[in-house]
C-alpha cells in the first residue's frame, strides 16, 4: 500500500475556528527515520495528533533529533 497524504478544508460553516486537516498514512511504505519525522512549527493555533498505531515520542525543547 501506497503512503497517503491528504489536506482537508473544512466547510464554510467551520472556517472560522478550523483551519485544516491534515490526513498521513504511511503504513507498509519503506521510509527512512526522517521520513517519519512530523514537525510542528511554533504557532500560536492549536494542534491535535492522533496515532491510532505505532508510536509517539515527544522531543524537549531544544533538542536536535538528528
Amino acid at each position: 500500500m501506497p503512503p497517503i497524504a491528504k489536506l482537508f478544508l473544512p466547510p464554510p460553516d467551520l472556517a472560522g475556528c478550523l483551519m485544516a486537516g491534515v490526513y498521513r498514512d504511511t503504513r507498509g511504505a519503506n521510509l527512512s527515520n526522517a521520513d517519519r519525522m512530523n514537525h510542528f512549527p511554533a504557532s500560536p493555533l492549536v494542534a491535535i495528533t492522533l496515532v491510532q498505531h505505532g508510536t509517539l515520542h515527544l522531543l524537549p525543547s531544544g533538542t536536535n533529533w538528528r
